[in-house]
């Protein structure tokens, strides 16, 4: 996962995804390689705007948290699914982030996951 845009008014951008992060503040941007599932079942995303000690966070609760982030990420900007750029809009706040998969076929908008749906019960 790349960072490739931050609103300006933010100074740090943070994913969480269990015990990994993706830190970004402005400056160049580096990829950093993301695993899941990761070991704890959350993922949190966290804006800094500057001299602010409040945060704007969101938490995504359950192992499944990152594809809760992604699929709202989707629905915002629909053209993710053609050039893996996730746009990730929390109460004004954005970034973008390019999803570099480990592999040829794209395990994020393959059409086995965009079917996938669990039981309302066990």
């Amino acid at each position: 996962m790349k960072p490739v845009y931050l609103d300006q008014h933010i100074t740090r951008f943070v994913l969480e995804l269990g015990d990994q992060d993706l830190v970004y503040k402005h400056g160049p941007a580096r990829s950093k390689e993301l695993r899941w599932p990761s070991g704890q079942d959350q993922t949190r995303i966290v804006f800094t705007p500057p001299q602010s000690k409040r945060e704007i966070a969101h938490t995504y609760e359950g192992e499944w948290g990152i594809f809760k982030l992604l699929d709202q990420s989707l629905k915002a900007r629909p053209e993710s699914r053609n050039d893996n750029i996730v746009m990730i809009d929390l109460k004004g706040n954005k970034v973008q982030l390019e999803l570099i998969p480990s592999s040829a076929i794209n395990p994020f908008w393959s059409n086995e996951m965009e079917r996938f749906r669990c039981p309302q019960t066990l």
